[in-house]
């Protein structure tokens, strides 16, 4: 796992663009800059706390695979959003999991309206754990397996492992 020191501030634009090893990313402050995820093909998971100030523009642009946005605050209204912040395909394909009792909150506030899969199943004492969350994604993709922190594609036939990626990268800065 990856952690950033506590000093940051501010993801850099592009920080971690085209880092296709990249599966899960936790976000506990701060502001996340232009493209900072752009072209991680593999990001599946997002998780953002509640001292997240500002995603700016492009943040998960061709982050295709990105299925589920974690995010824990209580007032969306004060995360400063840029106009593309996120994009269609994010909107149609990736589940944004908030605090519960927020849904009609989220549903009336750009960008946040624009998720078609709004799930209020969140508590703010809640973590999400990045390594469930790649075992849950393991578990829906059959040839995959977990093993000394790296997922592999098993070839059932031949017995061949093939290195898939790292397990997660972690950004929480509460805990560095």
């Amino acid at each position: 796992s990856y952690k950033l020191d506590d000093h940051v501030e501010e993801l850099a634009f592009g920080a971690f663009n085209f880092n296709n090893n990249l599966t899960s990313i936790i976000v506990q402050k701060g502001r996340i800059g232009v493209e900072s995820f752009c072209g991680c093909k593999h990001l599946h998971y997002a998780v953002f706390g509640e001292s997240v100030e500002s995603i700016r523009n492009g943040v998960f642009t061709n982050c295709d695979e990105l299925r589920e946005i974690f995010l824990f605050s209580k007032n969306p209204e004060a995360i400063q959003t840029e106009e593309k912040s996120f994009n269609d395909n994010l909107y149609k394909n990736t589940t944004l999991h908030i605090i519960q009792g927020l849904k009609e909150k989220y549903q009336q506030l750009e960008p946040w309206k624009n998720f078609v899969n709004i799930i209020d199943d969140l508590t703010p004492e809640q973590s999400v754990n990045p390594q469930e969350l790649e075992q849950k994604y393991v578990a829906t993709h059959s040839n995959s397996k977990i093993k000394e922190n790296v997922v592999y594609d098993e070839d059932d036939d031949t017995n061949n492992k093939k290195w898939i990626w790292p397990i997660v990268v972690i950004i929480d800065r509460k805990s560095v």
